[in-house]
């Protein structure tokens, strides 16, 4: 598991409108790209932000998923318009070891992949069946 923090420093003009269109997109990624676990944005309600006033977390499956979201395309645009509407960021990306959730939640996605991909290849022999 990769936590990916990133702390934005915002220009002065940007709106609190900007940067919440924003977060809301990058929350959406999530349902875009795979490998994200969990993604947190918002305020940054630290007294000491140092001009950091926003910031996102994200948790990724492996350090592969972060590269993987880095350079897909759903999150170009959304790069596009953080430089456009930041100073600056400060970016960190922690490796955590998987606990005992992790691993068995992983085991069940793919269990649950595996049984959808099982249905439909059943449904679709049954129907060619109906069909005869």
């Amino acid at each position: 598991m990769i936590t990916h923090i990133v702390l934005l420093q915002l220009k002065r003009d940007t709106t609190d409108e900007q940067v919440t269109a924003v977060l809301q997109r990058i929350q959406h990624l999530q349902d875009t790209i795979p490998g994200i676990a969990q993604i947190v944005t918002g305020k940054n309600l630290s007294v000491q932000h140092k001009g950091y006033e926003y910031g996102f977390l994200m948790q990724f499956t492996s350090e592969e998923a972060l590269k993987e979201y880095a350079a897909h395309p759903a999150y170009q645009p959304i790069k596009a318009e953080l430089q456009r509407i930041s100073l600056g960021n400060i970016v960190c990306d922690l490796q955590q070891e998987p606990s005992l959730n992790d691993h068995l939640n992983g085991v069940l996605h793919t269990i649950k992949t595996q049984v959808q991909s099982l249905m439909k290849s059943w449904q679709g022999t049954r129907n060619s069946e109906t069909a005869s």
